[in-house]
C-alpha cells in the first residue's frame, strides 16, 4: 500500500488462494497475479495496475506463470508507450507515431500487450519446454499449444496527468466507485464473457486482440468526481449477489482509507469460502488523500503480489549402491535436482525444502551427496537398514512437517529394493508410515536403480502410492513432468 503525491492516489492490493484451490490434494498454487508501480517518464507522472487471473484448467497447467507475465506484458507496453521523448508511441501497424497517448493506447495497446505476452511466454518455454508440446514442434505451431499452457485474463488500469486509462480481456472487474455513491462500469466491462464450460476470453487465444477492451476518460472536472477506482478478479464478484457487489467495494475502500489494508487478507479468505472458492485478488486506486496518512508518500515504487511461501518439503531416500548401479543412481539424483531447480522456478511461492535420508541395504555401497540438505544414515561399520530409514522419515514428519493446510510432502525412494531386512519388518514400518496423518497424505514415489531384473518390483511397488507404483530407468521423462506437476 503507497500514496503517489504527484498523482493524489493511492494503492492497495492482496491475493488469496482459494478455498477450494487448499482444500484439494495436492493444494492448488494460486493463479492469480497483481502488479503496481509509479514513477515518472519524460516528465509524466503515472501509476500503472495490473491483476490478471489464470485459468487453472488442466490444459492451462502453467496459468499461475501465464497470469505474472501478463501483468508484467501490460506494465512493459504502457511503460514503452511513456518513455518516447516526444511523448509519441511508435507502435502503430503503418509505423507512425501517434503524438496523441490516448488515441494510441485505444488503438494500439490490445495488438502490442498480445504480442508482448507471447514474447515473454515464448521466452520462458524455451527455458523449460513443455514435455509434451516443446516450443517448435508442429503440434504447437499449429495449435498454440503450448501459449494454452499459459492462459490467463488481464485486467489493466494507469493514470497519467489528468487521464485513465483502462483494459480488459476476459472476466473479472473494473469498477470505477464515485464520490456521491454512484457507480460506473465502462461499457462492454460489465460484460464477463462465459463460453461453453466456463471458459472466459483469453490472451491464448489467436482472436485475442480484438478481444481486449480498451477505455479511456480525461478532464480534471470527471476526475474529480471518483472515489476510487478498483480492479478484482471475478472470486470476488462471486461471492455476492450482483447488485451488492458495488456496495461491497465502496465498504473496503472506505476501510481501507479510515484504517489500513490489514484485513483483507483474512476478508478475502472468507469471501472465497463463501463464493466459488477460486483464488481472490483486490486492488483499489484511491483518488484524493484518503490514504497519504496511512501508506505515506513513494516517489518511485512498484509492488508485485508476493504471498507467504507454502512449504514444500521433499524426501529422498537413498539406497548406497555399488558399479555401474551407484553411476546410475548419480545420474538420476542430477535429473531429479534439475527438476526441482526447475519447479522452483515455475512456482516460487513454493519454499521448497529439500532433505535426504542416506541409507545403505549394500555394505560397502558408495553414498552420494550432490542432494540437498544431505543427512547421512549410512557408516561402514554400522549400516542402517531401510525399515530404520522409514523410522528417520516419521521422525521428520513430526519435526518439519508443521503447517496442517501445507502442500503433502514428496518422498522419492532410490533403491533396487534388496533390503536385507524380513518382509514383514518392512510392511511394518510401511503400515506405521501410513497412519501417521502426513503418511497418508504424502505422496511416494519409487526409482528402480539398476537394469530389468537386478531390482526387486515388489518391495519397492510397496512403498509406491503413485502410478506408474514404479519408475524404471527408460521412464525417469515421465517421473518429471509427474514432479513439476505435483504443486
Amino acid at each position: 500500500m503507497y500514496y503517489d503525491p504527484q498523482l493524489r492516489i493511492g494503492v492497495f492490493g492482496c491475493s488469496r488462494q482459494g478455498a477450494s484451490h487448499r482444500r484439494s490434494a495436492p493444494p492448488v498454487t494460486c493463479q492469480d497475479a497483481f502488479h503496481f508501480s509509479s514513477g515518472s517518464i519524460a516528465g509524466q507522472s503515472y501509476l500503472v495496475a495490473t491483476v490478471a487471473d489464470g485459468h487453472g484448467d488442466k490444459k492451462y497447467e502453467r496459468s499461475s506463470i501465464g497470469s505474472h507475465l501478463a501483468t508484467q506484458a501490460a506494465t512493459n507496453v504502457f511503460l514503452r508507450f511513456l518513455s518516447s521523448s516526444d511523448g509519441s508511441v511508435p507502435l502503430s501497424e503503418s509505423g507512425e507515431n501517434k503524438p496523441d497517448i490516448v488515441r494510441c493506447f485505444r488503438g494500439d495497446f490490445a495488438l502490442a500487450l498480445y504480442k508482448e505476452w507471447k514474447s515473454l511466454v515464448k521466452e520462458h518455454i524455451e527455458r523449460f519446454p513443455h514435455v509434451t508440446f516443446p516450443i517448435g514442434s508442429e503440434e504447437s505451431a499449429a495449435s498454440l499449444v503450448p501459449y494454452q499452457l499459459y492462459g490467463t485474463t488481464l485486467l489493466f488500469a494507469a493514470m497519467i496527468d489528468g487521464v485513465i486509462l483502462l483494459a480488459k480481456i476476459g472476466d473479472g472487474d473494473i469498477v470505477i466507485l464515485k464520490k456521491d455513491g454512484s457507480y460506473e462500469v465502462p461499457p462492454d466491462f460489465d460484460e464477463n464473457p462465459k463460453h461453453v464450460g466456463g471458459t472466459t476470453d483469453s490472451l491464448c487465444s489467436p482472436d485475442a486482440v480484438k478481444n481486449i477492451k480498451t477505455w479511456s476518460r480525461q478532464g480534471a472536472d470527471y476526475l474529480s468526481t471518483i472515489k476510487a477506482i478498483t480492479i478484482s478478479t471475478d472470486g470476488l464478484s462471486n461471492a455476492v449477489e450482483e447488485d451488492d457487489f458495488p456496495v461491497l467495494l465502496s465498504q473496503i475502500v472506505g476501510k481501507v482509507s479510515k484504517e489500513s489494508a490489514d484485513f483483507l487478507p483474512h476478508k478475502l479468505d472468507e469471501f472465497s469460502l463463501i463464493g466459488s472458492g477460486d483464488d481472490v485478488t483486490l486492488v483499489g486506486l484511491c483518488f484524493g488523500e484518503s490514504l497519504e496518512r496511512i501508506a505515506g508518500p513513494a516517489e518511485t515504487t512498484e509492488i508485485v503480489n508476493q504471498p507467504v511461501p507454502n512449504i514444500f518439503n521433499v524426501f529422498f531416500l537413498v539406497d548406497s549402491m555399488q558399479g555401474e548401479k551407484n553411476d546410475m543412481l548419480k545420474q538420476i539424483a542430477s535429473t531429479l535436482n534439475a527438476v526441482f531447480e526447475e519447479m522452483q522456478e515455475q512456482f516460487p511461492e513454493l519454499k521448497i525444502e529439500r532433505s535426504t535420508i542416506m541409507f545403505s541395504s549394500n555394505v560397502g555401497g558408495n553414498a552420494i551427496s550432490n542432494l540437498y540438505d544431505f543427512q547421512n544414515l549410512s557408516s561402514t561399520n554400522n549400516p542402517q537398514s531401510f525399515v530404520q530409514a522409514i523410522d528417520k522419515l516419521r521422525d521428520m514428519f513430526d519435526t518439519k512437517i508443521v503447517h496442517e493446510d501445507g502442500t503433502p510432502p514428496l518422498c522419492i525412494l532410490l533403491s533396487d529394493g534388496l533390503f536385507s531386512e524380513a518382509h514383514e519388518e518392512y510392511e511394518t514400518a510401511i503400515k506405521k508410515l501410513n497412519e501417521m496423518p502426513w503418511g497418508k497424505k504424502s505422496n511416494r514415489i519409487a526409482i528402480a536403480i539398476g537394469k530389468e531384473g537386478e531390482y526387486s518390483e515388489d518391495k519397492l511397488a510397496l512403498f509406491s502410492n503413485t502410478s506408474p507404483a514404479i519408475f524404471k530407468p527408460h521412464n525417469v521423462s515421465e517421473l518429471r513432468q509427474i514432479v513439476l506437476d505435483y504443486p
